[in-house]
């Protein structure tokens, strides 16, 4: 991601964490192709670099570097 979208990601996150909305994340996956995760952020872990998010049954550690893409789930 460049700076603009990184600074797009960010506003997206933070409203996402204030309104409890949904987001949509294309996540880096090593020896695999870019995982698409839809859900909830739980916390935040600024100083560790990464986020929990929850799906359905699930709660998904992504680390900030490893996001390709941040949508809501309508786009």
């Amino acid at each position: 991601m460049d700076e603009f979208d990184q600074q797009e990601a960010t506003e997206l996150i933070q409203f996402a964490v204030q309104d409890d909305t949904e987001l949509l994340f294309t996540v880096y996956r090593k020896y695999r192709e870019p995982e698409i995760i839809q859900g909830k952020i739980v916390k935040l872990e600024p100083k560790k670099g990464r986020m929990l998010l929850s799906t359905f049954y699930e709660v998904h550690i992504i680390q900030f570097m490893d996001i390709l893409k941040v949508g809501t789930p309508s786009d």
